[in-house]
């Protein structure tokens, strides 16, 4: 793995380090918005004026806007390398496989050679560009969130993010079980892609021997096979994203048990509050992203 960054992704470290800019700018910026709501609500709830409400308005429309420009340019300059790395990986191995000897293809079935320079090559994109944006994104959003949310009420911070180990631990238990089918998936996409080619190659041979029907029923049983494992794949992936927000959702609600409570002390505003559980939800995407990016 270190040799295939070195090799190719290092390549293009101009727009890596540009984009991890743009992102970091992206991660800062997200988290001051929640701090200009929260300044917002407790002055309204001081019962201020618009003139001095209005400057913190403007911040919060000046923060938004360069929001949308910074996270568009992260994104550009994240991805286009993943594309680049994809176009140079395709194009090295299709030189490649033009070199070698023709004992490789009778050893290699050719479904799982286009299995790979399909499906492979488009997990080591994926990594490129998705891998290496939401492994910083995540690492910053952590930090900076619970940074602010520490720097607001510690205590709180205590509670609301007590969930947050049982949703790692779960990440790890569906990451096992997705893995373990991506595998298979990929495994049977590669025998039917084989068995279609040979099938298409041998056309000629088949109908000779009129064993259409026999090419039919052997093509039928992998075609349903592969149904099968996507249809498990499917009802890992759509129990897995649920899970996780219901655990999202459960810190939540103790948010709103215990700042209530706080709020009820003195110790916390209805500003900080709200703050807290735009945090929260900030928090949602990252831990959700972490498991793809365990998956890729």
């Amino acid at each position: 793995m270190l040799s295939f960054i070195k090799k190719y992704p290092l390549t293009y470290w101009p727009w890596y380090l540009c984009g991890l800019i743009a992102l970091i700018l992206t991660t800062f910026i997200t988290t001051l918005i929640p701090i200009e709501i929260m300044k917002i609500i407790d002055a309204i709830n001081q019962n201020q004026l618009w003139q001095e409400l209005k400057p913190m308005v403007i911040r919060l429309i000046l923060l938004a806007s360069m929001l949308a420009i910074v996270r568009t340019l992260s994104r550009i300059l994240i991805f286009t390398p993943g594309r680049y790395v994809e176009y140079t990986l395709r194009k090295e191995i299709h030189s490649h496989l033009l070199t070698i000897s023709p004992h490789f293809f009778r050893k290699h079935t050719i479904g799982d050679t286009m299995s790979r320079m399909i499906n492979d090559i488009q997990a080591l994109r994926l990594m490129s560009a998705f891998g290496f944006l939401h492994i910083i994104n995540t690492t910053m959003i952590y930090t900076l969130v619970i940074y602010q949310m520490i720097n607001i009420h510690s205590q709180l911070t205590f509670w609301v993010l007590l969930p947050v180990p049982f949703a790692l631990l779960t990440i790890r238990f569906f990451v096992k079980r997705l893995y373990k089918y991506i595998r298979l998936s990929q495994e049977k996409l590669g025998g039917i892609t084989d068995f279609f080619v040979e099938s298409v190659a041998n056309i000629s041979l088949i109908k000779t021997f009129n064993a259409e029907s026999r090419i039919l029923n052997e093509m039928q049983k992998d075609n349903v096979d592969y149904r099968e494992i996507q249809i498990k794949l499917a009802r890992i992936r759509s129990t897995m994203f649920p899970f996780i927000a219901t655990i999202g959702s459960i810190g939540q609600i103790i948010l709103f048990y215990q700042g209530g409570h706080y709020i009820m002390l003195g110790t916390l505003t209805i500003g900080e509050l709200v703050a807290f559980s735009t945090y929260l939800a900030l928090l949602a995407w990252p831990t959700a992203a972490f498991s793809w990016i365990i998956n890729i």
